[in-house]
């Protein structure tokens, strides 16, 4: 019985923990931009346009954390991101009962970009 308390004490900590998301935004310009409807992503290869970075976006990653990062880049007016990739932000250790159990805190980064000229 122990064990099952604990187990559904780190599942529903690991639910409340992981499905609030929320995506930094870290602005290297002063511009700004009206919201834009479509965003392209890259990873692997670079817009062939010319472009500028807007900033660096970030938020911990899981199931909805693409999609998060391009919700954000609509709203600041990117017509990109370009996915940097993902970073350890340590562990936070969760109780239960009388142990503890360390949880990975990871962050997808990426940067926002916005095409010159409207290309």
């Amino acid at each position: 019985m122990p064990n099952a308390i604990r187990l559904l004490s780190l599942l529903i900590f690991l639910t409340i923990f992981t499905s609030c998301s929320s995506v930094d935004f870290l602005r290297y310009t002063d511009q700004t931009f009206e919201p834009t409807k479509e965003v392209q992503i890259f990873q692997t290869n670079l817009p062939e346009k010319d472009y500028i970075e807007l900033g660096l976006l970030s938020t911990e990653t899981g199931d909805n954390a693409i999609i998060d990062l391009k919700n954000k880049a609509k709203e600041i007016g990117a017509n990109a991101i370009i996915i940097i990739g993902e970073k350890n932000k340590g562990t936070v250790a969760v109780p239960i009962g009388n142990m503890a159990y360390g949880v990975a805190v990871n962050e997808l980064e990426a940067v926002a970009i916005r095409y010159k000229n409207n290309q």
